[in-house]
């Protein structure tokens, strides 16, 4: 049983993350701590992504079983290494460096720009003024009545 009131580690805000639970003060999933553990990533790999404390990550532990899946990146191709991507403070700090170490050199991450536990319309807003592909774990960014194919630079 979690020790302490998990309130004061995960928030719900509808517009940060779509509603998603998140770590508080920040734009990282409950389900992104776990499914990284989950993933055999130790606290200490996952604490060098975003900076939150080990009590944040236990509560998590404790909270949502939810796991996600790795995925392999595929090196750029000529067409696609000028690509500008920003990845959002859902994933690890280490895939925007792995995206770079793979040849998309114009990567950033919003922890780089300090935009951590920015709502989602401001973090869209400047994506879009930036013209970068944003990478994130939010399936709210996915929404095509909202995102339209086409309209934007990609999600």
């Amino acid at each position: 049983m979690l020790q302490g009131n998990w309130r004061e580690y995960i928030v719900v805000v509808p517009d940060i993350h779509h509603g998603e639970p998140c770590i508080k003060g920040t734009r990282v999933p409950v389900a992104v701590i776990v499914g990284s553990l989950a993933d055999g990533m130790s606290f200490q790999e996952i604490q060098e992504a975003p900076s939150i404390d080990c009590a944040s990550y236990s509560r998590c532990a404790g909270l949502c079983g939810r796991s996600c899946t790795s995925r392999a990146m595929a090196a750029p191709t000529r067409m696609n290494s000028s690509l500008r991507i920003k990845v959002d403070e859902d994933l690890p700090k280490a895939a925007a460096q792995l995206l770079r170490a793979r040849g998309y050199k114009d990567t950033m991450s919003v922890l780089d720009q300090d935009m951590g536990g920015w709502k989602d319309s401001a973090l869209w807003e400047v994506v879009q003024s930036e013209h970068r592909f944003l990478i994130t774990a939010d399936k709210g960014f996915a929404d095509i009545r909202t995102h339209a194919p086409g309209t934007h630079y990609g999600v």
